[in-house]
C-alpha cells in the first residue's frame, strides 16, 4: 500500500517544501527550493491551488483528463463564492 502524505497546516506543507511560513493561513510555495518530487498521494487539510502549466510536467499523461475535470470543477466552485 502506498504512503499518503498528510498535511494539516500550511506550516507543515511549507516545511516539507523547505519554505518559510510568513502567514499561517495563506502561502505561495517556491517548489524550486523543494526536493525532487516522487509521484505519490498527498492529503491537504486546507485548500490548495496549483497552476496547471507547472503541473503538466509532474502529472502523467494518462491522468491528465481526470485531473483537469476535477481541477476545473474546483475552480468553478471557487469562482462562484
Amino acid at each position: 500500500m502506498e504512503e499518503i502524505l498528510k498535511f494539516d497546516t500550511i506550516t507543515q506543507y511549507n516545511a516539507f517544501n523547505k519554505n518559510i511560513t510568513l502567514h499561517p493561513l495563506v502561502s505561495v510555495v517556491d517548489l524550486s527550493k523543494a526536493d525532487p518530487r516522487r509521484l505519490r498521494r498527498m492529503s491537504y487539510g486546507f485548500y490548495t491551488i496549483f497552476p496547471y502549466k507547472r503541473l503538466r510536467k509532474i502529472i502523467p499523461k494518462e491522468s491528465n483528463k481526470r485531473f483537469l475535470s476535477s481541477y476545473y470543477s474546483l475552480l468553478k466552485c471557487l469562482l462562484r463564492t
